[in-house]
């Protein structure tokens, strides 16, 4: 067996399963662990010395626009407060994990300080308790999209893209951020660490708003020179689908 610890690896696999599994069938050659991000590995390393493991990154197919490109773009024009308005992208689901209280706030802030940029918001579950709680503390400039099957074409139409994560593994939509050569924000979580490396976007210092509204505003002031990083990065990123299956295809030979 081959399983990849997909989230950061103290939140669900250190339990005593894992432990167990460790000392039989990881033991005796019959498990195997693929860590999907640099950090993740070595964690895993730490807690697991003697498992046969590997670091595979995730990876995505290239990001490319759809028929529905044009659709979009004037879909966000007409969200824009103006020609000059940054358009900041978030997309996940609601969900704790995903800490969009703290992203809502530290938008609201920007907002409250003048700060001419707007907040687009996809993905499924905004109709829960969490969600219509979210909704109700997002002040002007926020945008609840719902559920989208073209994300490429709001990333490539995209200023900003941001993660407010509480914890993760590698997460899929900063790897399509960074294929589509936007700058990115992200809290200091696992994958975040790994992909961001200061010039392509911003890791804010923790998790508190005062941090992460600080990261939001040095990526807004300073954005021409993380987009050109961004566009200069993607070409040689190597979170690729190509390079992620062929990784794992020699990982199951071994």
């Amino acid at each position: 067996f081959v399983q990849t610890i997909h989230s950061d690896l103290y939140n669900g696999y250190t339990t005593w399963f894992y432990h167990f599994a460790y000392k039989t069938l990881a033991s005796k050659g019959l498990l195997r662990w693929a860590a999907l991000s640099d950090t993740n590995y070595n964690q895993l390393k730490k807690e697991y010395p003697k498992a046969q493991s590997r670091c595979i990154y995730n990876g995505r197919a290239p990001i490319t626009p759809t028929a529905k490109f044009d659709e979009v773009g004037e879909e966000i024009a007409r969200l824009k407060d103006d020609a000059n308005t940054k358009v900041i992208l978030h997309v996940a689901r609601c969900n704790p994990q995903k800490n969009q209280e703290l992203l809502i706030n530290s938008f609201n802030a920007l907002r409250q300080e003048g700060v001419n940029a707007i907040l687009l918001i996809i993905g499924a579950f905004f109709d829960s308790e969490l969600g219509k709680h979210l909704q109700s503390i997002a002040g002007e400039g926020i945008h609840f999209l719902g559920t989208r099957h073209n994300i490429s074409d709001y990333m490539l139409q995209s200023d900003v893209f941001v993660l407010s994560s509480n914890f993760e593994g590698m997460p899929i939509t900063l790897l399509e951020a960074m294929l589509s050569g936007t700058p990115m924000v992200s809290t200091p979580v696992t994958g975040a660490v790994d992909v961001i490396n200061g010039k392509n976007g911003v890791l804010s210092k923790d998790f508190t708003e005062e941090s992460y509204t600080a990261a939001l505003k040095k990526i807004l002031y300073n954005h021409q020179s993380y987009k050109e990083a961004a566009m200069a990065g993607k070409e040689a990123s190597p979170y690729t689908i190509k390079h992620c299956a062929e990784q794992y295809m020699k990982f199951y030979k071994e």
